[in-house]
């Protein structure tokens, strides 16, 4: 599907930011660089800064992952536990992160997710 007009000038607007950032000249003499206004500017550094806002809000519950070998699955639980399985056996799998998550919890004193 084809990016809408206000999906291509906010991408406009993300390549201008980083533009400028770049430049590091002020904000009046990079927008007569650009033949933008200086409202404009603020006005799509602060609707774009709102934008990063709301997306970081939606990945808050995460955490990194990060895969240590292709022959297996290792997790890594905030109370320390840790636990390496094969791959391969998805219920197998299924059911080691569980136990895992409850015994993680049980180390922290608390509820399993």
């Amino acid at each position: 599907m084809a990016m809408g007009v206000e999906g291509w000038k906010a991408a406009e607007w993300q390549r201008r930011m980083v533009r400028f950032h770049e430049a590091g000249v002020p904000v009046s003499v990079f927008c007569r660089t650009e033949r933008v206004s200086v409202a404009s500017f603020y006005q799509w550094r602060k609707r774009l800064a709102c934008s990063s806002v709301e997306e970081s809000d939606a990945t808050a519950g995460f955490v990194p992952v990060r895969l240590v070998t292709h022959t297996g699955i290792v997790a890594e639980l905030p109370g320390g536990t840790r636990l390496q399985i094969p791959a391969g056996d998805p219920q197998l799998v299924q059911a080691a992160i569980e136990a895992l998550v409850r015994a993680d919890a049980e180390r922290l004193g608390g509820d399993a997710c």
